[in-house]
Order: structure tokens, then C-alpha cells, then sequence
């Protein structure tokens, strides 16, 4: 059943009731407008992170064609590490284009239990895909940073291994503080939104049984 069929269903089942609440029909249409106007907003952001990845990203490539034209004991080393971070920027920035890019009019006539599902998926925290595509590129941003921070410091000191533990458990943390704000920060524009269509799929398929 489609969506439009759904609210059309509804609305005949409900004409000779008298109801002090909102009926399904109300329901699902705040749920439609309301994941749109998410949509919206989060792809604006997208958007503007995108375009300031891009930048660092050209920025970075142009220090990795500046090192590796060096001399230096460490210059191509720290070319390469230029080199990664400008390639996790702009993997970072694709996949935050693609990753809220605007959905066809299609997404919303779908049947009532798929459109809940995949748009509960969408607004999820961190789906297996996201962590399939953020770990690799959390990865290669740490390589980068490690071998350019790394390279400059030996410069000054001899201590390798003491420079990357110090760089291992200043990124781990930095990513541990990055997941725990963004959560955070996730609960507060999709939160309620999210719990929204948990209950509205709860109260469906209990009404199925």
C-alpha cells in the first residue's frame, strides 16, 4: 500500500468516527513534512562542510606539491602525508554530498512500511554503511596527519616512537570526543524526529497482529 493510498484508506475508515486525537492520516503527513524539511536543512549543511573539505583539500595538495619539489630529509615523506589528508578531505566531502543529497518525489510514494524504514534508516546515528565508509577515511586522515606531524617534530627529536604513540592516542581521542559530540548533536536535530517514526511503525505493525 502507497502512501497516498494509505491516507486515502485512512480517512474513509475514520469519517464516521468521532476522535478526540489525530488519526493515522494526520500522523503520517506531520511525519512527510517534517522528514522533508529535515532533509532540507541537513543537505544545506552538507553542502557548506562539502565545499570547506574541497578548500583544505586544495590547500593540502598544493603543501604536497610544495614538499615533494623539496630537498629536505623528511620532504617526500611529508608530501605523501599532504598528499593522504587532501584524499580523505575530498572522500569526505563526497560522501557527506551523497550522503544527504536531495530524494525524488518517488521516495515519498512508496509503500507506508518502506518509506518508514528507509527514512528511520536515514535518520539513524551512524547506519553500517556510514561506518563502513567513515572508519577508512577516519583511517586515512590519520596517516596523513601522523606523517606530517611526525616529519616536522623529527626535525627536533630522534624519539619516533614516542612522537607516534603521542599522535595514535591524540587521534584516537579526537575521534572518540568527535563520535560522542556528534551523537550528541544528532539527538538534538534528529532525535525526536527519529522516536517519531519508531513509534508510528510500532503503533502500524502492532495493528497488524
Amino acid at each position: 500500500m502507497e502512501l497516498d493510498d494509505f491516507k486515502n484508506k485512512n480517512l474513509a475508515e475514520t469519517t464516521n468516527e468521532n476522535e478526540s486525537g489525530p488519526n493515522d492520516n494526520s500522523v503520517i503527513d506531520h511525519l512527510i513534512e517534517s522528514y522533508k524539511a529535515n532533509i532540507k536543512i541537513q543537505r544545506k549543511k552538507a553542502i557548506t562542510w562539502a565545499l570547506f573539505l574541497v578548500i583544505l583539500g586544495l590547500l593540502y595538495i598544493s603543501k604536497s606539491v610544495f614538499y615533494s619539489s623539496g630537498n629536505g630529509m623528511f620532504d617526500n615523506l611529508t608530501s605523501i602525508g599532504f598528499g593522504l589528508t587532501t584524499i580523505g578531505f575530498i572522500l569526505g566531502a563526497i560522501y557527506l554530498y551523497f550522503r544527504y543529497r536531495s530524494l525524488p518525489d518517488s521516495f515519498y510514494g512508496m509503500p507506508v512500511l518502506d518509506f518508514i524504514n528507509k527514512a528511520e534508516k536515514n535518520l539513524d546515528f551512524m547506519n553500517l554503511i556510514d561506518w563502513l565508509i567513515i572508519i577508512p577515511l577516519l583511517l586515512i586522515l590519520g596517516t596523513g596527519g601522523g606523517i606530517i606531524l611526525i616529519t616536522r617534530l623529527l626535525n627536533y627529536t630522534d624519539n619516533l616512537t614516542a612522537l607516534i604513540t603521542i599522535w595514535i592516542v591524540f587521534f584516537v581521542s579526537l575521534s572518540i570526543f568527535g563520535f560522542y559530540a556528534s551523537k550528541k548533536n544528532w539527538k538534538k536535530e534528529h532525535g525526536q524526529l527519529f522516536k517519531e517514526f519508531q513509534e508510528f511503525k510500532k503503533a502500524m505493525e502492532e495493528n497488524e497482529k
